[in-house]
């Protein structure tokens, strides 16, 4: 007679399950050390990395543009290579550019690690533009395998999976494709951003990490104060780590560990602010108040056109994010025009971030994938929306370099997991959709990085989007004034600097105060006046630029070389009588202003009777 097999018991049943979970959380642990990750993906991972590089390839054998100036080619500490480093890491990031600390922007900068990076290839290689765009696109390539491995970790496969149907493979071609990284990539200046990234998402897997050994705390803080250094936006992953650890952490004791991490982070940052307290002198600000518009792009706003323009502006980045067309490196005023809240697109905006970030905060609870996505997004994008403080530009599409990262994860998730449409079954839908959309964006992309060339082809591009910002209408009449100053030809030079004036003047119209602009209008009078020797139409020029700006430097010093050349002195002081008496005295009221220009008449004529009764007669007022 066989005996009957006995039935295991609930606790035998127990302990064998919690022996697969500890068998499934080794095989993660696995995954997530990275070597078997390489060895089972190298096919993959070459080619994002080769995808990367190929895209932007054409931009080997591009210069320097824009910013690229005030980090590179004129920074006298990153000029300086590795003896500049020191500079770097005690000084505003600015300074090195403009010879002292100045207080443009909001909060001021502190950006180090990128400048290190510039200072180390100019020490090696001397200017060498290519080879910069070439590292760039290089670390923008290393970002996207970052994303394919961080979905590995995301949703680790029981069993093997065929490439196609890789949640993080299609989302790291979605991330390289995206035509809105193409002002972080193409322009080298964008190496802040490209690192910020690149080590806020080293820390972000480390974070997930199973950990055991100190070491790899110790790593985990080193890549995040790092990506403090690189640009102030890797702070925004004090909240994505935590979230992303409450969902995609498999760790035995998970608050304890969310704790830990949290912990660490905190320390580094703390570290991270006093260091940058010490250099700069305050943290958000040292209390002056930054009108010039082209650093405070709501000084004239009230509190309701201010709140209503920057929501309007935030609901163009989701829309660039799903339709990358048409892109601009300038947002300045007034390409945005100043909006209210009657405006359709600001109010739809408003109810989109607020819905959208309660629904997030429930949706998180259920660990819900686009609940994840959406806090990811608004996380990342906060420090930079102009809502707790202005950072110097109304938008930028280089803001929605780390929040694109959720879009990329988001879409290629959900597109995957298509499993009918209607109710009809439907194979491979979603593959067919990611492809369309990785070519297109890639299409956008390579049409794109060409306005990236140069300063003119990038304000030719602007312009066409957006005719009234009058920093591109500034910046094309640069462009052009410094084209035509290395030209030998006088009458092709006449019409390059009629040209540049004209985009000067447009930049005027739109902002009348606009010191930059002023200084190239004067820039190019004076220009014209060497070619036509006419010194009344200049005379007309440089008075229109002292009304608005009485101290302009680069003025008083085409006026002391006129002084100092003597041939037309009869000519300046009758400039200067009519500048400040007649304008600045009798017209305006402005007598201080107006005896200082009379002063200097008498550093030309001391005993001009009409200069001295003019001076005689604004002193007795």
């Amino acid at each position: 007679m066989s005996k009957r097999k006995k039935k295991p018991s609930k606790h035998v049943k127990s302990n064998a399950g919690r022996k697969v979970r500890q068998a499934e959380n080794s095989a993660v642990r696995e995954n997530i050390s990275g070597l078997d990750f390489f060895l089972t993906n190298r096919i993959f991972i070459y080619a994002i990395l080769l995808f990367s590089i190929a895209l932007y390839g054409m931009t080997f054998s591009y210069g320097f543009v824009l910013d690229d100036k005030i980090v590179y080619i004129d920074n006298a500490f990153v000029k300086n290579g590795f003896g500049g480093i020191r500079k770097i890491l005690s000084e505003e990031s600015f300074t090195g550019f403009y010879g002292d600390q100045k207080e443009i922007v909001v909060g001021a900068r502190y950006r180090p690690l990128s400048l290190i990076t510039f200072a180390i290839e100019y020490q090696l290689f001397g200017l060498a533009p290519g080879l910069s765009h070439f590292i760039n696109a290089l670390l923008y390539g290393l970002t996207a395998i970052l994303v394919f491995y961080l979905c590995t970790v995301f949703w680790p496969a029981k069993n093997p999976r065929p490439w196609y149907l890789s949640v993080g493979f299609w989302a790291a071609l979605i991330f390289v494709a995206h035509p809105i990284h193409t002002e972080v990539v193409a322009n080298i200046k964008g190496r802040d951003e490209i690192l910020a990234l690149l080590f806020s998402l080293l820390t972000l897997v480390y974070s997930l990490k199973i950990i055991k050994r100190r070491w790899d705390y110790f790593l985990m803080a080193v890549f995040f104060y790092a990506g403090l250094l690189a640009k102030e936006n890797t702070i925004t992953f004090l909240a994505v780590i935590p979230i992303t650890m409450l969902v995609f952490g498999r760790m035995k004791n998970k608050k304890r560990s969310i704790l830990t991490v949290a912990g660490i982070l905190c320390g580094v940052t703390v570290l991270y602010l006093a260091q940058r307290y010490i250099v700069i002198g305050y943290l958000l600000g040292n209390g002056a108040n930054i009108t010039e518009l082209m650093n405070n792009p709501f000084v004239n706003m009230g509190f309701g056109e201010k709140f209503a323009t920057i929501f309007y502006t935030l609901g163009k980045y989701i829309k660039l994010l799903f339709w990358p067309n048409p892109l601009s490196y300038d947002y300045y005023p007034y390409a945005i025009a100043t909006q209210s809240w009657s405006s359709i697109g600001s109010l739809a905006s408003l109810i989109i971030y607020i819905g959208g970030g309660i629904a997030a905060v429930f949706g998180l609870l259920k660990k819900r994938v686009w609940a994840y996505a959406v806090l990811f997004y608004l996380f990342t994008l906060s420090i930079v929306s102009n809502i707790p403080f202005t950072v110097g530009a109304p938008m930028n599409e280089r803001f929605m370099y780390m929040p694109s990262v959720a879009f990329a994860l988001v879409l290629s998730y959900y597109l995957l997991n298509i499993k009918s449409l209607k109710g009809i079954p439907i194979r491979n839908i979603g593959l067919l959709i990611l492809s369309f959309i990785i070519c297109a964006f890639s299409l956008l992309t390579l049409i794109r990085i060409p306005v990236w060339k140069s300063d003119r082809a990038l304000n030719e591009a602007a312009l066409k989007v957006y005719p009234n910002s009058a920093r591109a209408n500034l910046k094309m009449g640069e462009s052009i004034f410094s084209e035509t100053m290395a030209l030998s030809d006088t009458s092709d030079q006449r019409i390059g600097f009629q040209s540049s004036r004209n985009f000067i003047n447009r930049a005027l119209e739109l902002y009348p105060a606009y010191g930059e602009a002023l200084n190239m209008k004067a820039g190019v009078a004076i220009e014209l006046f060497y070619l036509s020797g006419n010194i009344q139409k200049v005379f007309d020029v440089l008075q229109e630029v002292l009304f608005v700006e009485p101290g302009n430097q680069h003025v008083h010093g085409f006026l002391d070389f006129i002084q100092n050349d003597g041939r037309a002195n009869a000519e300046l002081l009758r400039f200067y009588y009519q500048l400040g008496f007649v304008e600045f005295s009798e017209r305006l009221g402005q007598h201080q202003l107006g005896a200082r220009f009379l002063e200097k008449a008498l550093t030309i004529d001391a005993t001009n009777p009409t200069i001295l009764e003019a001076l005689r007669r604004i002193r007795n007022r």
